[in-house]
Formats: C-alpha cells, structure tokens, sequence
C-alpha cells in the first residue's frame, strides 16, 4: 500500500499504517495486483458518486465521507469492473469490510486520522480550499457583480458573449455551446442562423459609419435568436476561463496555495475581471505587500478602476480578516 501514499479522497478514503483503510478494508494480504485491482475499483466508484454529486451541484466540501460504511452504502456500484474478475483475495477484504463496519482497527485509525494528517506538513494545510469551491465562489461573485446574462448578446465591442461574459464570437465556439429554444435543444441549424444574425447586427451601421448594435444592453438582444443557456452551462463556460486563471495565478505566486482563502479568491477575481490580468508591472505594490505579508498594503492595493465600488468594497472587506 505505501506507494500510494497518504492521499485522502473526496470522500475520505485514506490508507493505514496497520494495513486497514479507512473504509475498514484489511490489505495486508493483497498482492500488488490485488492492490491495483482495488484502487482501480474504489477510484470508478467514487468518480460515480462525484458524477451524481455534481448533477446535484454538491460542492466538493460537502461530499459524504463514508468511513467504515463505503462498502455497504457507497460502494453497491460495479465501479466499472466485471465483478467475476475480481479476485478472491479482494472479495473477501470487500465482504469482510461490508459485513464488518465497526472494524475495531478501522474504527481506531478512523479517530487518528485527523490528527495524524494535521501533524503531518506535507498533507495538511489550514488554508486549503478546493479547485471547485473556489471556483463556485467566484461564480457567485460574478453573477452578484457582472449580471450573467442566459442568451447571447453582443458587447460594447461587437464581440457575442454569454453568461458570465463568455466570449463566443468564434463559429467553433458558438456551436459547441448547449443552446435551448423554448426548453428543446437548438439544432445546427437554428444555431447557425442565430450566429449569422448576431453577426449581421455587430456590422450593421448606420449612414455616419457608426455602429447600431454596439451600445445596446445585454438584455435587448434577448429577443434577436431565442437562444438560451441553463445556469449550469453559463457556470461551466466560466470555469473553463477561471482553470485558466488559477493555473496562471499558481504560477505567479509560488504559495499561493498557503494563501489565506479570501486572498486566493480576490487574486482569481481579478485574474478574471481585469484585462491583462495580474502581473507585476502592473501591479507593482500589491506583489510587494504580498511577498512582506502586509496585510494593510495587500488592502490598500486590490482596488480595481474599471469595476464597480461594490465589487472594490468586497474585495477589501474580505482581505481585513486575513492572517498569514
């Protein structure tokens, strides 16, 4: 078992020291294909449950864990595998695990784990907050503070754009989005036209050269396709730009996964909201409050002039009760 580590799964999955799982089963006369044939089944099994998770829009933190009871509860899935292929010696780890749910070493590591795991520094961290969650809260701070938008419409740039901002003036792009009409899914066709529509009106100008369409709100277009997107899909489409921003975010502080979490989250607000991003030319004093720890400077320097006084306000609001 030790080359897999001391890694914790979403649900609580974790391997013992006296070769007992936290979901109580006993490995200790597993081969190491057995091994594998159990990781690969436990692994199928819980990608399942996310899965069901997120149709349920479940965030990460509030994920079951298990503990002894996975196999009784949890684990009454196929997990992807011919259950005949799995071996006896699994099997029988498996139906003791499920017929045995208060495993006396199981039940102990189960009330050790957490301080063993806060003990250890390479696998705790008293910021840690994960991808997703992150993500959820900067999708709702753009639907407070950017007024998502469920159908296409066009930006002050002649740009199509949906949902949080997702920009889809590209065709390729435009056509792979789950656009709805009337609560049925809109086909290649109806989607072409719409886009050609769309296009039409970012060039239409009037008999002085100037733009029509550029300056209309967001919410005059509604009428203009008949396209439609569902919350989830308008989220989906942010998260696939807020990946972006994070890895970009990593990259310029090299711990920023030890930040405070209302750190993390203003610094991905304005990854995402500015244009050009975060970098340190541009932002010369907040890197320097945040490599000295000044939680004042980190303050004073997050202030945005392109975005609204309610959206500064948050961000600085929530920085004051930072601790590093």
């Amino acid at each position: 078992m030790g080359f897999f580590g001391k890694y914790q799964s979403p649900f609580g999955y974790m391997s013992g020291d006296n070769g007992v799982d936290s979901y109580g089963v006993d490995h200790s006369g597993f081969s190491t294909q057995d091994e594998l044939q159990y990781q690969t089944l436990r692994t199928n099994i819980e990608n399942e449950l996310a899965n069901d998770m997120d149709r349920q829009e479940i965030p990460q933190s509030n994920y079951p864990q298990y503990g002894t009871s996975f196999w009784q509860n949890a684990g009454l899935r196929e997990g992807g595998l011919d259950v005949a292929s799995i071996s006896p010696t699994v099997q029988a780890a498996l139906n003791l695990a499920k017929n045995n749910s208060t495993n006396e070493s199981a039940m102990k590591y189960a009330q050790n784990v957490l301080s063993t795991v806060m003990n250890d520094a390479s696998g705790y961290n008293s910021n840690y907050i994960s991808d997703d969650d992150l993500y959820k809260k900067m999708w709702n701070n753009i639907k407070t503070y950017e007024n998502v938008k469920y159908h296409p419409y066009l930006d002050s740039k002649g740009y199509i754009t949906t949902g949080g901002g997702a920009n889809i003036n590209n065709l390729n792009d435009f056509m792979k989005v789950n656009f709805m009409i009337n609560g049925y899914p809109a086909t290649d066709m109806q989607k072409l036209a719409a886009y050609n529509k769309l296009k039409e009106l970012s060039n239409r100008k009037d008999v002085y050269g100037n733009y029509v369409n550029r300056n209309r709100t967001a919410d005059s277009f509604f009428d203009d396709t008949n396209l439609q997107i569902s919350e989830k899909d308008a989220y989906n489409m942010a998260k696939d730009h807020m990946i972006n921003d994070l890895a970009y975010v990593r990259k310029e502080f090299a711990n920023f996964d030890s930040f405070p979490n209302p750190l993390k989250e203003v610094l991905l607000d304005i990854q995402y909201n500015v244009k050009g991003g975060l970098n340190k030319q541009n932002w010369p004093n907040l890197y320097n409050a945040i490599n000295n720890r000044d939680v004042n400077g980190i303050i004073n320097n997050v202030h945005r002039k392109d975005v609204g006084y309610k959206r500064n306000n948050w961000a600085q609001d929530s920085l004051r009760s930072i601790k590093f």
